[in-house]
């Protein structure tokens, strides 16, 4: 075996085969994609973490603060001893310190995350392990603080959406309550014959609040609470992640976040050498919507060593035609990190854009929505005062009185 490119030249010219050029090659076998998880997702959790995930606020304090002390030269095991000493919880605390515990032994800051997902996000692992394999762990830091500072806007705009439904939906009980307690709070003072009217209304307002209307406000907000807290936890991930994708108000929003992470991570690693099939599954790992993400496997799991960008963007409906032309031009060229910066520019402009889309699209909705609950209100209060209360006052005058009265 030869061990230079002159070398080889010299024995295959013996051989009787021109040769004008060789070049070393590689030969490190590259680890085949499997339907199995990554390694970093079956380590072990510590006991007694709590398995709620994160919010996306403390998502972006935590990483941004790791990225920027990376970003300045500060080891990896000092960056997460300094976070742990502003953990707001105990438990917090615990599971920082784990980790620093972890990558000061050795082990990759993707692995250490792995023990916590959730609460950790499983897309953060895999943003952190395109990192450490493309060697820019910074810049996935950053990543994952852009991407959940991104999700604390979105959900900023919808907090008040959320609080005006629930609260308007709670109000419906006591606008019954109200009205149903003045007109009992009438026909009392009717039957004793007078009385502290105000003193009244309240008092009857307050025995329907006390049982049944008040109890069953509290229980329909109790229904929605528990609701949403039980929605949100890791058993209804994959549902939740369904639901945002078929949405139609979200659903365009979702695809494209995918598309812009997953384009930026498949840039870095192929920027990195990594060959097309392995550099795919890796930069999967990073899109944060599940079903988007397994699609995006499923492709990748088809893949072969001369499976080419491509070919892979070409098999999912989820890419335009012409990120398959950009793709292609690159690789023609040579200049696929360069083709895949470029899709990462698009989808980027693609996501704010959806963004602001389903905003305006959810605004709508809500003003939709508290009309009909304004409706119902006006129906609650039209219904007690021109039906029950008018038909109690005029309840028992003579007919040719109400028709003078009338005429």
């Amino acid at each position: 075996m030869a061990s230079t490119p002159n070398e080889a030249i010299q024995i295959l010219t013996r051989r009787g085969i021109s040769v004008q050029s060789i070049r070393a090659v590689d030969q490190t076998p590259v680890a085949r994609p499997t339907t199995a998880p990554p390694v970093a997702l079956r380590v072990r959790a510590p006991r007694g973490l709590p398995r709620v995930p994160w919010s996306a606020k403390r998502h972006y304090f935590v990483f941004n603060q790791l990225a920027a002390s990376v970003r300045a030269g500060v080891s990896m095991g000092q960056s997460l001893r300094t976070l742990a000493n502003s953990a707001l919880k105990p438990w917090e605390l615990t599971m920082v310190s784990t980790w620093a515990d972890r990558t000061e032994g050795g082990e990759s800051l993707h692995v250490a995350l792995a023990t916590c997902v959730p609460p950790i996000a499983r897309s953060t692992v895999g943003m952190v392990r395109v990192g450490e394999l493309a060697g820019a762990v910074p810049e996935a830091l950053g990543r994952v603080a852009e991407q959940h500072h991104a999700n604390i806007k979105f959900d900023r705009a919808f907090w008040l959406m959320r609080a005006l439904f629930y609260y308007g939906a709670l109000s419906l009980p006591i606008s019954i309550a109200a009205m149903k307690g003045f007109t009992d709070a009438f026909s009392a003072y009717e039957a004793d014959g007078g009385g502290n009217v105000t003193a009244m209304v309240f008092q009857h307002i307050g025995q329907l609040i006390l049982w049944p209307f008040g109890p069953l406000t509290l229980a329909l907000w109790l229904i929605l609470s528990l609701t949403a807290r039980l929605l949100m936890r890791p058993a209804f991930e994959t549902f939740r992640h369904w639901f945002a994708y078929v949405h139609p108000y979200m659903r365009g929003r979702a695809r494209v976040e995918g598309i812009k992470h997953f384009c930026w991570a498949l840039q870095r690693l192929s920027q990195a050498g990594l060959a097309p099939y392995s550099a795919w599954n890796a930069a999967a790992e990073a899109i944060p919507n599940a079903i988007v993400r397994e699609k995006i496997l499923d492709i990748g799991r088809a893949a072969r060593e001369q499976t080419k960008f491509a070919e892979l963007f070409s098999r999912s409906s989820l890419f335009p035609s012409d990120y398959v032309n950009i793709i292609q031009n690159g690789e023609f060229t040579g200049t696929v990190p360069s083709a895949l910066e470029m899709l990462t520019d698009a989808a980027d402009g693609d996501f704010s854009s959806k963004t602001k889309q389903s905003v305006g699209i959810w605004m709508v909705s809500t003003m939709f929505v508290m009309a009909i609950i304004g409706l119902a209100t006006a129906t609650i209060f039209a219904y007690y005062w021109y039906n029950v209360f008018y038909g109690r006052v005029l309840s028992g005058l003579d007919a040719t009185i109400i028709f003078r009265i009338q005429g």
